[in-house]
């Protein structure tokens, strides 16, 4: 059998010569050995802890600033936003007085309410939190109308059962002492108070004859009415927060029931 010349296109020769090269410098050198375990029979069980430990100290230590899933998840059921800050009382230990459903409620700084840590105490506002969920509050917009510079606190413990004789029964309340409304620019700002009887529960509170009584648990007293509702809503206080006039400057009284 005749065999017949083959006829290679020219461009071939270089790319032929160029392959055979490669494999024969491939031959020669040896392939670099992989750093990493390799996963299965060969992977040892010390290797497989050192791995486990350095994870948990990552996890451990949040070396990575992972978000918390426990504090994400964790929602508040309830809000401060509708707590109303009436007061703010500064001394040794800063307290916030709030109305919460018809209550007076006294707080100090790190106390909680419904899960709520009342985390700072500012002059014109607090500070809220619950887990990473954090509120400001500032004073109840009904008192920062009022536009009233609070002066000197003191704080008063009263026997709840001496208070409740008073604080139910309406004319043994009016019969304390004489409460003349405060007019400024024709409008009623206030109660001027007099002739306050001696062991009466109203000189226990801290008032002194002349005192204007002028707002109570953050509630502007603005006439007759007004007064006598703020009256009935006292019964059931843990703590009434009184703010009067004397002699043209600001008082704060605090009073405790117990």
């Amino acid at each position: 059998m005749e065999l017949k010349a083959t006829k290679f296109p020219a461009w071939l020769w270089p790319l032929t010569f160029g392959l055979a090269v490669a494999y024969l410098v491939a031959s020669f050198i040896p392939l670099p050995k992989p750093t990493a375990p390799i996963l299965g029979k060969g992977f040892s069980t010390d290797a497989a802890d050192k791995i486990s430990k350095d994870s948990k100290l990552i996890l451990e230590r949040n070396i990575l600033g992972l978000d918390n899933p426990a504090e994400i998840q964790k929602k508040a059921t309830v809000t401060p936003t509708t707590w109303n800050l009436v007061g703010i009382i500064t001394g040794k230990s800063d307290m916030a007085v709030f109305r919460i459903k018809s209550e007076t409620v006294i707080l100090r700084e790190g106390e909680e309410y419904e899960g709520w840590t009342l985390y700072e105490i500012k002059p014109r506002y607090v500070i809220w939190k619950y887990g990473r969920e954090e509120k400001r509050i500032a004073m109840w917009d009904q008192v920062q109308s009022l536009k009233l510079v609070r002066g000197k606190t003191n704080k008063i413990i009263v026997e709840r059962a001496q208070a409740s004789e008073v604080l139910e029964d309406p004319n043994a309340f009016l019969n304390q002492a004489l409460f003349k409304p405060n007019s400024k620019n024709g409008k009623t700002q206030g109660f001027r108070v007099t002739n306050i009887k001696t062991n009466s529960l109203l000189k226990k509170l801290g008032l002194e004859n002349g005192d204007v009584l002028m707002r109570v648990n953050g509630e502007m007293i603005t006439g007759p009415t007004k007064l006598l509702q703020i009256y009935g809503s006292l019964s059931g206080a843990s703590a009434i927060y009184i703010d009067v006039e004397r002699k043209g400057q600001m008082l704060s009284l605090v009073v405790e029931l117990k």
